[in-house]
């Protein structure tokens, strides 16, 4: 765990709600867009839930994600450029774990700021560096 700030400028924006199941389908239009207008990512996917809600069987998502890149694109109506994204005194959990343990590791972590009377002042943001068939590296974010 570190205490940093966190800043990204030119990003790819979608905030919006959405049904848990269509977030593969978000993830892929997201990278079309990019490889599409021959741009490159430099740095992490971010990504964080506010809020959820039942709606019937479907559960949905007050979801926002973004990614760093290398120049201004024309986008979609459901995506937006944002100019910088920026949180102050952050506190850092580096996660690498399998795609199988994500879960355990998260709960874990919720009892370690539960525990430890930590309240965040930002919502929480994963700042995803890789994930594959087997692994996942993040980083779980948060002002304080």
């Amino acid at each position: 765990m570190k205490k940093n700030n966190v800043e990204y400028f030119n990003l790819v924006r979608y905030r919006n709600w959405i049904r848990q199941e269509k977030l593969s389908t978000l993830y892929d239009e997201l990278n079309r867009v990019i490889n599409g207008n021959n741009a490159k990512k430099c740095g992490p996917l971010i990504s964080c839930t506010h809020f959820l809600r039942k709606n019937g069987e479907a559960i949905e998502l007050d979801f926002e994600i973004m990614v760093p890149i290398d120049k201004d694109i024309p986008l979609t109506l459901e995506f937006c450029m944002c100019d910088k994204f920026y949180i102050e005194k952050v506190l850092d959990i580096h996660v690498v774990t399998s795609k199988f343990s994500f879960e355990k590791e998260m709960t874990e972590i919720n009892q370690y700021i539960r525990e430890n009377n930590i309240l965040p002042k930002t919502a929480t943001y994963s700042f995803l560096e890789k994930d594959d068939n087997e692994m996942i590296d993040t980083h779980i974010i948060f002002g304080i």
